[in-house]
C-alpha cells in the first residue's frame, strides 16, 4: 500500500515539475506513476531546446538557436528581429549550394 502511494506521489510531483517547464502534465503524470522516482529525475533534467538556448551565446550557433549580434541573447536561427532588443537581425550566411 505504501509503495503505491509513493508512486502516485511521484506521478503528481512529475506532473507539477513538467507543468512548470511547459511540458504536458498528463503525460508526465502517467510517466511518474509508471516509473516512480525515475520519472522525477527525468522531469528535472532540462530539455534539449533549453540546453541549446543556454549554449547559443557561448558557442555561437547551437541547434536551432544563435546569439543576437547586438545583445547576445539566444534567439532562433530563422529570427529576423531579436525578441529582447527589438533590433533587426541580419540573416545567417548560408553555405553555397553544390554546383554553384
Amino acid at each position: 500500500m505504501g509503495c503505491a502511494v509513493l508512486w502516485g506521489l511521484c506521478g503528481m510531483a512529475a506532473a507539477v515539475i513538467a507543468t512548470c517547464k511547459r511540458r504536458r502534465m498528463t503525460a508526465w503524470c502517467l510517466l511518474g506513476v509508471l516509473l516512480g522516482p525515475f520519472a522525477l529525475l527525468v522531469a528535472v533534467l532540462p530539455s534539449p531546446a533549453a540546453l541549446a538556448r543556454r549554449e547559443a551565446p557561448l558557442n555561437g550557433q547551437a541547434g536551432a538557436y544563435r546569439p543576437c549580434p547586438f545583445c547576445a541573447e539566444a534567439i532562433r536561427v530563422e529570427a529576423i528581429t531579436c525578441r529582447y532588443c527589438q533590433r533587426d537581425v541580419p540573416p545567417l550566411a548560408t553555405a553555397a549550394e553544390p554546383g554553384e
